[in-house]
């Protein structure tokens, strides 16, 4: 079934807010197993309202609107999208009486404008806002369903889930299913010319999507009930994960910095880490993460050599020899980074992240050259790199 999201707000034309909601609902509405064909934005203008929807009721089986149902003059969502469907706003007498208690407890008169908010589509499901005042609105005409949701993304996304969702799961004459596995360390035409056939099929269907330093490989099943979608999918996902083998690191939602946070603590092993050119970025990925402070106590940011010489112990023949754009020189900071950390496993970064032409004290390197180290407690390994212009 085809779905179409019609947003509203001279906020979202002009730049001041990022359309967060739009790849919400679109993610949402794709898992409920229908077909996302439009997404629209639109002013706070009344005819370019009404076009919208007038044009959306020719080509979709499910609309969705948000923003333009407070209380202001220039919120007219419901008032256009009536008037385009021929019907009538009807007074809500249960939403005006929570609006009622609502507006005394900030001291707002009920009277006026804000209680604009009261009235709905006459015959529409009045659909409950438990963190803001205007209501959603959800009607059926025949195999159509057109849903009009509050702007604000902390009322949108609840109503959605407790309200349209369940609906919408009825309304669809099919099931589905959808995982995510997630891929380090290959990129998206290598991830494509592996999976060959198992990418772009109808039922299961399969596409990639690229992520900083990472590739997600999408798996979409129909199916007549909820267990054939769950097989189909589940026997796709493992016919991905065989041809991809150990490049594949998880499945689901948690990222790489979520997995290695949950690795760490599994194992209890502590982390730390010592970073030049990523001025700290591994170290900021991992304390982002909830409960990191169970496996991460040490990290430097350590641009100029004598950082790393006096906080790492990175010899001065190192330096001399080979630079600190070296391997030995990612290896030492590892090292170093164990010691100093007291921790289990460590990760030393070096390089050149430009901008610039990679000139570095006496030599010459090119812009995204880059030496990862990681040590342990028996031994040190370091790989070279080489991302490009960073």
């Amino acid at each position: 079934m085809r779905a179409e999201i019609i947003s509203v707000g001279d906020e979202l034309l002009r730049g001041y807010t990022v359309n967060t909601n739009t790849a919400y609902l679109a993610k949402n509405l794709a898992d409920l197993g229908y077909d996302v064909n439009f997404q629209t934005v639109v002013g706070d203008c009344e005819k370019d309202i009404f076009d919208a929807i007038r044009i959306a009721v020719t080509r979709s089986h499910v609309i969705v609107f948000t923003g333009g149902l407070g209380p202001t003059e220039d919120d007219m969502t419901k008032e256009v999208v009536a008037k385009a469907l021929g019907l009538k706003l009807v007074y809500d007498q249960p939403t005006a009486e929570k609006l009622e208690k609502q507006l005394a407890q900030r001291g707002i008169e009920p009277t006026g404008a804000p209680m604009k908010q009261a009235y709905v589509i006459d015959g529409c499901m009045v659909l409950r806002n438990d963190n803001g005042t205007a209501p959603g609105i959800l009607l059926q005409k025949g195999n159509q369903v057109i849903v009009l949701l509050p702007g604000p993304p902390r009322e949108l996304e609840p109503m959605f889930q407790n309200g349209v969702k369940p609906f919408l799961m009825s309304f669809s004459d099919v099931c589905c299913e959808s995982a995510t596995i997630r891929v380090v360390g290959l990129g998206e035409p290598t991830v494509e010319q592996s999976l060959g056939e198992l990418l772009y099929g109808v039922n299961p269907h399969a596409a990639l999507y690229v992520n900083t330093g990472e590739v997600l490989v999408r798996v979409f099943a129909r199916g007549t009930d909820q267990e054939e979608a769950r097989r189909l999918c589940r026997e796709h996902v493992e016919k991905i994960k065989a041809v991809l083998g150990s490049y594949v690191y998880g499945e689901g939602d948690r990222d790489l910095a979520e997995t290695v946070v949950e690795l760490l603590k599994e194992k209890k092993l502590h982390l730390a880490t010592a970073e030049s050119c990523t001025g700290g970025l591994v170290a900021a990925k991992v304390t982002a993460v909830a409960g990191s402070s169970a496996v991460f106590d040490y990290g430097v940011a350590c641009y100029a050599d004598w950082v790393k010489k006096h906080a790492l112990s990175v010899g001065s023949s190192v330096v001399k020899k080979y630079t600190t754009v070296s391997s030995p020189c990612a290896g030492e900071m590892a090292k170093g980074a164990l010691s100093a950390g007291k921790a289990d496993i460590a990760v030393g970064i070096t390089g050149i992240a430009g901008p610039g032409s990679g000139d570095y004290g006496d030599g010459h390197f090119p812009v995204g050259l880059v030496f990862i180290g990681v040590a342990d407690k028996k031994k040190v390994v370091v790989k070279k790199f080489t991302f490009g212009d960073l």
